[in-house]
């Protein structure tokens, strides 16, 4: 019945992003930590449609390969191979994550995991037989949102994403919503601290917009749209304690 429930309101997550972006007749999305473009990613079928321009990026060199192969075939779409930040001064910041050997087994599970963090990547050393042989830390270029978005020449951002192995609460911290106020936001909240995740959501909130956590992920849906995420409300109002993230739910809720 758990997973039943899970699998319910993660489907009401996606609808709300999917109807948000049928209502839209240009659709301006930033994704940072791409990946390849398509393992364990919601933003694909966004990304692909006629009407989307896309920036996604990704800092690995055998990833970002991988990822411009897979969005060869949409011209909307500009794959960068630089990482995001979270301060305008900083132009490049070590990496760290696992990089194929020849004759070495690589799974690809393992590309998931490249983070700023090296304590965040060793915590999966259990997982890896031949993780000292993989290991690989090297200095990646860096923009933050920010810079990137005046960059873009988007007139609005209508989605940003991102996925960076514990950095996202600094990236979306760092956001000048002065500059830049994207409609939706969507990020992994899984290796974020309680701490800093509960302080993010308010500051979120004071920002004005809703967000619903569930899983691995958030979404932030800003209060000038005011339709697509109305299913998300409803269930809430039904049961206030989903769509928070876990254990922070007494602290969210008295806020």
């Amino acid at each position: 019945m758990k997973h039943f429930i899970y699998r319910f309101l993660q489907a009401n997550m996606l609808f709300c992003l999917r109807l948000y972006a049928m209502g839209q007749r240009k659709l301006n999305i930033i994704q940072a930590g791409a990946n390849d473009g398509k393992s364990i990613d919601n933003m694909f079928r966004l990304i692909t449609l006629p009407k989307s321009h896309a920036i996604v990026l990704e800092p690995v060199p055998h990833i970002f390969s991988q990822l411009k192969k897979n969005y060869a075939a949409y011209p909307q779409v500009r794959p960068m191979q630089i990482a995001v930040g979270d301060n305008d001064a900083i132009s490049s910041l070590p990496f760290h994550y696992l990089k194929p050997v020849p004759g070495e087994p690589f799974l690809e599970m393992y590309n998931l995991w490249g983070s700023f963090s090296r304590q965040h990547l060793e915590n999966f050393r259990g997982n890896v037989p031949n993780f000292d042989t993989l290991f690989c830390m090297e200095e990646v270029p860096c923009l933050t949102i920010n810079a990137l978005y005046k960059q873009s020449g988007f007139e609005q951002l209508n989605i940003l994403a991102t996925d960076t192995e514990g950095y996202d609460g600094k990236i979306i911290d760092s956001v000048d919503f002065e500059v830049v106020r994207p409609h939706i936001i969507w990020f992994e909240h899984y290796h974020i601290p309680k701490p800093e995740l509960i302080r993010l959501i308010l500051k979120l909130r004071k920002e004005n917009y809703r967000c619903y956590s569930l899983g691995y992920d958030t979404l932030c849906v800003h209060r000038r749209v005011q339709w697509a995420d109305a299913l998300l409300r409803f269930m809430r109002f039904v049961h206030p304690n989903w769509y928070l993230p876990p254990n922070c739910s007494a602290e969210l809720k008295a806020a």
